[in-house]
């Protein structure tokens, strides 16, 4: 851990305003988690995180009321290029730059709205606690039942396949977290919890179970203090991570150079 004191090291850890990716990108890669957050390198964003950005900034102007439905396709078709102009990975099998565009033509060209909700805010950001430590994040959008019941409801690009893939157990951990956020503002927590899998054309939804709160906000504390305890950094290696989709993938001395 090259040029922070061992104190400076401690009292950043302490002070440091947390998230779900910070907190979930020690286990991707704990020398990438150090490139990013101590060293505070620049990198380099990727295909597949260009394109779910620009699918959420079109929903996000459906939702806030800045663009009809109608209009949602066309602004896919004639914004796609200039939002997602680097390359996808090679694939013997697709090509992955028509796939993921087609998907997400036919996703706007298709699109319903979010069902019979009202949306209570779209990009809610979310500053709460968990045991001492601050989080933050934001919440694509939270909206509420005829009853008044709250529903979190999240956009994500990956592939999602089934409600309990691990992928998905993941996002499901990531709006766990966000449920504290929404107890501690509203004193209830959400009663569903929904995945927009818009590639996929798919919503993924499970029920609140308050079981996980607990589980959630364990995860939190332990990998601080799994971060309070590490010195090395070490990469975590994974060939097509390393080669198309981490940050550092220019510059890191660990990416493999064969593929």
């Amino acid at each position: 851990m090259q040029n922070i004191k061992e104190e400076d090291y401690n009292s950043i850890i302490e002070n440091m305003k947390w998230s779900f990716s910070r907190l979930n990108s020690l286990d991707t890669c704990p020398h990438m988690w150090k490139l990013t957050y101590l060293d505070h390198e620049e990198g380099v964003s990727n295909s597949f995180a260009d394109f779910g950005t620009f699918a959420h900034e079109i929903l996000e102007k459906y939702a806030k009321g800045e663009a009809e439905i109608y209009e949602l396709a066309s602004m896919y078709e004639e914004e796609y290029n200039k939002a997602v102009p680097l390359p996808f990975p090679p694939n013997k099998y697709v090509s992955l730059a028509d796939k993921y565009y087609e998907a997400g033509l036919n996703y706007f060209e298709n699109f319903e709205g979010f069902g019979d909700y009202e949306i209570v805010q779209a990009e809610k950001e979310l500053e709460f606690t968990v045991d001492k430590y601050k989080v933050t994040g934001y919440i694509d959008l939270l909206l509420k039942d005829k009853d008044g019941n709250f529903h979190i409801f999240d956009h994500k690009s990956s592939t999602v396949k089934s409600a309990k893939s691990d992928k998905a157990k993941e996002y499901w951990k990531q709006m766990y977290l966000y449920s504290i956020a929404i107890y501690q503002e509203y004193g209830v927590y959400p009663v569903k919890l929904h995945i927009n899998a818009f590639k996929e054309g798919k919503i993924y939804t499970i029920d609140f179970d308050i079981e996980e709160i607990e589980k959630v906000k364990k995860w939190v504390v332990d990998t601080i203090e799994i971060l309070k305890k590490e010195r090395e950094f070490l990469p975590k290696s994974n060939s097509f991570f390393c080669k198309f989709v981490c940050s550092y993938r220019n510059s890191c001395e660990y990416v493999p150079q064969q593929y």
